[in-house]
């Protein structure tokens, strides 16, 4: 299987490297094809070792090696090489090697970020009967909370009963201890649930408001680590039988973890003829916490690492300066690739003249798109 994703991935290759030759020579030539048995890349000429013109060696086999690589480190680390984890760490560790073995000046630039990770479905009982139609909502606190239900009117029920739990006001008279009970809207719901738990809250439910449209459950978020409660979202029905239900005892469990962590960008440098032009490259180096991506975005540092190494070991070949960056974080919203970008100086931003992303080039179902200047 893996064999087979680098096989796909070899054919987008060729234009890869083909860009990233002619960018990096200033040249409109393209490389030569190349044997993929000749080589992988144990055979490489080692580190500032001159070789023949045009001996650039970008094979499926290298890639192959890298892809089982990636995929060790994701057995030994939990199943996945997500951002924060283990096998992120390993992940970034192998590409560093690899770079500063191949003759790279190699950065790390290190990246805090919001980290949640769910090991279960929430579990909410009413009476000692599981209740369906929840979900956690994103930054929940971990852990267990129970106690009796208590509803949360608007300042005593005189406005619209979507504002509640907007004000600290709303929680006078909840008996410490209760789950909150509270109906989406108006304001944010991480300020309900925050509100809830400074009002002695042991968990907050915020349920859906019934109107068209929103009655069932969605992938509700709370922004940001540091919810000091376990948190849920519910389904306007199970909401309306909890609110029936005012006083009866439930239990709100959440298994997760929700915290800051940390993570890297790995950037690579080499000079070539000149230093004031520079070509760049990139790929996401995290998998999602669900598998050891090697499609997303395996392939993508495979075939990035591989034509990192040919391009150092063809000195000869080079016209300008390379950079190669296996972001960090990306899977949560392009976090790494951001952070580079907004700390580079103008000076530094206006040298790289060209850059090529790849993402997912072992998926069977490439398109090809205009561009749109």
């Amino acid at each position: 299987m893996k064999a087979r994703i680098a096989a796909i991935a070899i054919g987008l290759l060729v234009v890869s490297v083909a860009w990233l030759v002619v960018s990096a020579t200033g040249s409109d030539d393209s490389p030569r094809p190349t044997d993929p048995q000749r080589w992988g890349p144990a055979a490489r000429p080692a580190s500032g070792e001159p070789s023949a013109s045009r001996d650039l060696r970008v094979t499926a086999p290298g890639m192959v090696a890298h892809l089982r690589e990636l995929q060790r480190i994701a057995d030994r680390h939990g199943g996945n090489r997500a951002a924060g984890t283990a096998g992120g760490r390993a992940s970034q560790d192998y590409v560093t090697q690899r770079l500063r073995e191949a003759g790279y000046r190699v950065g790390v630039q290190r990246i805090r970020f919001p980290y949640f990770a769910e090991r279960g479905d929430p579990r909410v009982r009413l009476d000692g009967q599981d209740l369906f139609g929840v979900r956690t909502l994103v930054y929940s606190g971990g852990g267990s909370g129970g106690g009796p239900v208590h509803q949360i009117d608007p300042r005593g029920g005189e406005t619209d009963e979507r504002d509640a739990g907007c004000r600290s006001g709303d929680f006078a008279g909840m008996p410490d201890g209760s789950v909150a009970l509270i109906e989406r809207g108006t304001c944010r719901m991480r300020r309900k649930v925050d509100n809830a738990a400074r009002a002695g809250a042991s968990a907050a439910i915020v349920f859906n408001d019934g109107r068209p449209g929103r009655r069932g459950t969605i992938r509700g978020t709370l922004g940001s680590p540091g919810a000091e409660v376990p948190a849920v979202f519910a389904s306007f029905a199970t909401g309306r039988r909890l609110a029936a239900a005012e006083g009866g005892r439930v239990r709100v469990t959440v298994r997760a973890t929700s915290e800051r962590r940390s993570t890297a960008n790995v950037v690579a440098d080499l000079s070539g003829g000149g230093d004031q032009d520079v070509v760049m490259a990139g790929a996401h180096l995290d998998s999602v916490t669900d598998g050891p991506g090697i499609n997303d975005n395996g392939s993508g540092v495979a075939a990035l690492l591989e034509s990192a190494e040919a391009m150092a070991a063809a000195p000869g070949e080079r016209r300008r300066a390379l950079r190669f960056a296996f972001w960090g974080a990306e899977e949560l919203g392009l976090i790494g690739s951001r952070r580079y970008v907004r700390r580079l100086e103008r000076k530094e931003r206006q040298r790289i003249v060209s850059y090529l992303n790849l993402d997912m080039v072992g998926s069977p179902n490439a398109g090809r798109f205009p561009i749109r200047q």
